[in-house]
């Protein structure tokens, strides 16, 4: 846009604050336009805010909230000046509720404290390489050998050298990417929103097999022995060989899509759905072993956790900020606790005793005794990790817990210490997975695109 006089309005779902993890980076981009308003939902009400000298104005949502009726905003614009007036379906519009004035020229906006862009870096942790890829990454990485394979948003399936970074191959879908691969053997398996499962050589990302399903998917597979479980969007999850990509099996009674990776646990798979329920099959047949329906709100589904299990339960998290251990076999409920505060995001450690969640607005990092019957604080971790709602899976190795967040900061934590080890900022978006490798290094995705291996002292000051 050559004029800069130009009146802009920006459109975000979130306000610029410190919810949003790079606002303060794009304040500082907006600031050399005549950007005039700043309009957001997220809240559902109407509000005004003040983002360091750019004025934003939340809308309220046009679902009637138990009320009668619903309503939205109707936006007016005269001459110097915007108008927002509420209007209720099918009646009146309210008074106006805000003026925003067209300003006539740019002005740089002060970022609102904890907004400012940051880089957070320790003595303990340093780069091997790095790459900002060419679209967004909404996924994990996979590892084997010396190939990670990942996806990317504009339909690339790409595999890089874990040593240096540099891509091997790439191959394209025809569709937008959001599933973390699963490797076995020379076999790379990965969904796309194309609507097909690709089975790929490893070694040379050439196409193996395909199979054709009736909507896109987002799920993410895991392989086990000749077989791939994928959930999908079309109410079916499905057992494929993975030599050639033959049915195996189809469970056709799924509420809603499947988005999750399934977890794999004596003989059963396990899953949750965005239709408010959370299922058991059985991994030989596909038969419905129980499924759980509790949750009245299908925002409040089980839907995006990576299910973790141990000593005959299975554990999970979800919107409703609680955490839950289930009866494997049977999914009696063993205890459902909201006591602390969670989100979306769990793991467990190598050993299976220790089951991992970080606070959603506490700023902690705990762990509980995998093998007690009632939610058993084992360690807490005070990480001042802030309002945190990162979905991604949390990871182990050794002594340390690795914690993804939606600011772009690695946080490890020493589980003996019950302390942050160390912290880096690999960039300003969502950290979509961290995977120790082989040695002393992490493979991290990145929602903004980038790539990075990490390599840390065995030894970290404190």
């Amino acid at each position: 846009m050559e004029d800069t006089l130009q009146p802009v309005v920006f459109i975000n779902h979130y306000p610029l604050d410190e919810s949003m993890s790079n606002s303060g980076k794009v304040l500082q981009l907006l600031g050399i336009r005549n950007v005039v308003v700043s309009l957001m939902g997220h809240g559902h009400n109407n509000k005004v805010y003040d983002f360091g000298g750019l004025p934003g104005v939340m809308g309220r949502s046009s679902l009637r909230a138990g009320k009668e009726r619903g309503g939205y905003n109707i936006v007016t614009c005269k001459e110097d000046t915007l108008f927002f007036a509420e209007r209720i379906t099918g009646r009146e519009t309210l008074p106006v509720w805000s003026k925003i004035p067209l300003n006539k020229g740019t002005r740089p906006f002060t970022p609102p404290i904890g907004t400012t862009p940051r880089s957070i870096s320790s003595a303990s942790v340093s780069k091997v390489w790095e790459f900002a890829d060419e679209s967004d990454i909404g996924a994990g990485i996979a590892v084997r050998g010396n190939l990670c394979v990942y996806t990317r948003t504009d339909g690339h399936i790409v595999a890089r050298d874990v040593r240096d970074g540099r891509v091997v191959w790439s191959y394209k879908t025809g569709g937008k990417l959001f599933s973390t691969p699963a490797i076995r053997g020379c076999r790379v398996v990965c969904p796309s929103t194309d609507g097909n499962i690709y089975g790929l050589d490893l070694r040379e990302g050439r196409l193996l097999w395909s199979y054709v399903t009736g909507k896109p998917i987002v799920a993410s597979p895991v392989i086990r022995g000749k077989r791939v479980f994928t959930g999908s969007s079309e109410g079916k999850f499905r057992a494929n060989r993975l030599s050639d990509g033959k049915l195996l099996w189809q469970y056709d009674s799924i509420s809603n899509f499947v988005e999750t990776r399934p977890l794999l646990y004596r003989g059963g798979v396990y899953f949750g759905s965005w239709g408010n329920t959370f299922y058991a099959l059985d991994q030989k047949r596909g038969r419905l072993l129980w499924k759980r329906v509790k949750y009245g709100n299908r925002m409040f589904s089980p839907a995006a956790v990576w299910p973790v299990a141990a000593r005959g339960k299975v554990f999970i998290v979800a919107p409703d900020r609680r955490m839950t251990a289930l009866d494997a076999k049977t999914g009696r409920e063993i205890w459902d606790s909201g006591k602390w505060t969670c989100r979306e995001s769990i793991g467990i450690s190598g050993n299976k005793k220790e089951v991992y969640i970080k606070n959603m607005t506490e700023g902690n990092v705990m762990a509980f005794d995998a093998r007690s019957d009632t939610q058993k604080v084992v360690w807490e971790c005070k990480a001042g990790l802030g309002y945190e709602i990162a979905p991604s899976a949390i990871t182990q190795k050794g002594d340390l817990v690795y914690i993804p967040t939606t600011s772009g900061i690695v946080y490890a934590i020493d589980r003996k210490e019950n302390r942050v080890a160390w912290k880096y900022m690999v960039g300003e978006a969502l950290v979509n997975h961290i995977l120790p490798i082989r040695g002393n290094r992490l493979l991290v995705t990145t929602l903004e695109g980038r790539v990075v291996c990490l390599e840390y002292l065995t030894k970290h000051p404190f």
